[in-house]
């Protein structure tokens, strides 16, 4: 190999490198960007005056609308390089927190006391701005997972394991952060609240694309020979493993999406809880993630996306059937649904941390770089029909049961709101999605066999206690770490 190629080459590599840590400082920007702001999006409308209905709405049509954005994700690429459409993309993101966050300073100019009763202009109208936000947001996720997969070497898994444990930091101080502000500010009026939160997700995303257009893009030649229509992705679906993964991690979205949105409202209008305490128990989620997303990723570098899928996907449908004992600890002291609250939260950390790793390593794996776009695109919609369908089926589903006898149902003098009739039906279904469907899907790269034996062999008393005391128990070899 002559020494001119091999020269360019390892600037290629420098390149590379220098491009990964830039794409952490870009993803902490973004990070403070969600914290501060994608976080609250659902407390801000229930603020404006949104009922269920409009939470359900929220939740499911600006992803949908913004993944079938991503269609046109490919065409894009034809006309401009991938830095670009991507630098415009967060740019024109970044500047729609402005319309949104006059909604509520509109508002609370209007109505000295912050509210908005039996009216849905400006819930409505927060929907309309969201999804345009969500649509430049969407339209470049895929460009964006192009322009990674031709930066991230082989250890898919502990790069983005590190990424992500950085910038969940970053996410959880702005949280944090803005959980006081919404407190405080209720003094006077949360809207303003809303408004200096919103500010910090605008001047971070605006960050977010400076940095972007700071950072190498690999060169890349699109190709129609690359395309192939969504409707022959349908087709082919169940015949492909990937495809078997797209319908899995779709129907599971659905499936979560039930309840998801509607956590919040239970928190914040059932249990009545404080901003700042609706804050710290889902920091607590964020604070689990950080501890645990660098010991999935290496744990999938070891034994393979796959298996953290099997763990993680029983650990999510634990998530919402924890609400069901929260009637019955309420009548002994709110303090201990309080932590019951921060342990499930805890859970869902663990849980999502390793799903969200384990399927975003699975995508980069199993599609070559020239089909990421389109695949991620085409993905990315089934997930978003995914998530309408669970949103508008559970905004309907508690809607209904608010007026049905299903309202407040009785069980051994525990009363049980409908909400948290949806949290168990989602619960239930969450496990038998991953139970009747990971057992299709198959590992991309062949990685260390993992046997759940192990586990149960190293969470024994015995091996526990020789462990403790650093004696070298004989089987000591076979310690799985997580």
């Amino acid at each position: 190999m002559p020494e001119s190629q091999k020269k360019e080459e390892r600037d290629e590599i420098l390149r590379k490198d220098k491009a990964l840590k830039e794409s952490i400082k870009e993803g902490s920007a973004n990070a403070i960007a969600e914290g501060s702001g994608l976080n609250y999006i659902t407390p801000y409308a229930l603020a404006l005056g949104a009922n269920n209905a409009v939470i359900g709405i929220l939740s499911s049509v600006p992803s949908l609308i913004g993944s079938f954005s991503q269609l046109f994700s490919f065409n894009l690429l034809k006309r401009v390089s991938r830095k670009k459409a991507v630098v415009w993309g967060v740019t024109l993101q970044a500047l729609m927190w402005l319309p949104l966050l006059s909604l509520g300073l509109i508002l609370a100019i209007i109505h000295q006391n912050g509210t908005l009763s039996n009216q849905l202009s400006f819930p409505l109208l927060l929907v309309f701005i969201y999804s345009a936000l969500v649509v430049f947001g969407s339209i470049i996720s895929p460009i964006w997972g192009s322009w990674m997969r031709d930066l991230v070497g082989k250890d898919i898994g502990t790069y983005f394991g590190k990424r992500t444990k950085i910038i969940s930091i970053f996410s959880l101080i702005s949280m944090l952060a803005a959980g006081f502000i919404l407190d405080y500010s209720k003094q006077t009026n949360v809207f303003f609240g809303f408004a200096a939160i919103f500010g910090i997700a605008f001047i971070a995303r605006l960050i977010s694309a400076y940095l972007l257009s700071e950072q190498y893009e690999p060169k890349y030649v699109s190709n129609q020979k690359d395309y192939f229509s969504f409707l022959d992705f349908i087709k082919n679906m169940n015949g492909n493993n990937y495809g078997r993964f797209v319908l899995y991690i779709s129907i599971m979205v659905l499936v979560t999406m039930i309840a998801s949105p509607f956590f919040a409202v239970y928190l914040l209008k059932n249990l009545g809880l404080s901003y700042m305490w609706y804050t710290l128990i889902i920091i607590s989620s964020s604070l689990t993630t950080i501890l645990f997303v660098p010991l999935w990723g290496k744990f999938a570098d070891r034994f393979g996306n796959l298996a953290v899928l099997h763990i993680a996907g029983y650990l999510v449908a634990l998530v919402p059937a924890l609400y069901i004992f929260v009637p019955i600890i309420m009548k002994f002291s709110f303090v201990f649904v309080l932590v019951l609250l921060f342990i499930d939260h805890i859970i869902s950390g663990i849980a999502w941390s390793g799903f969200n790793l384990a399927t975003g390593n699975f995508v980069y794996q199993a599609v070559s770089r020239e089909k990421m776009p389109i695949c991620l695109a085409y993905s990315n919609i089934l997930q978003a029909i995914g998530i309408f369908i669970g949103a508008i089926f559970g905004g309907f589903l508690v809607t209904w049961m608010a007026i049905s006898p299903l309202a407040s149902v009785n069980v051994i003098g525990f009363a049980y709101p409908s909400l948290i009739i949806l949290f168990l039906i989602s619960a239930v279904l969450r496990f038998l999605v991953s139970a009747l469907m990971l057992p299709k899907i198959h590992e991309v790269i062949i990685r260390e066999k993992f046997e759940f034996k192990k586990i149960e062999h190293n969470l024994s008393p015995t091996h526990l206690w020789y462990y403790l005391r650093g004696i070298n128990h004989k089987n000591t070899h076979n310690h799985v770490g997580i």
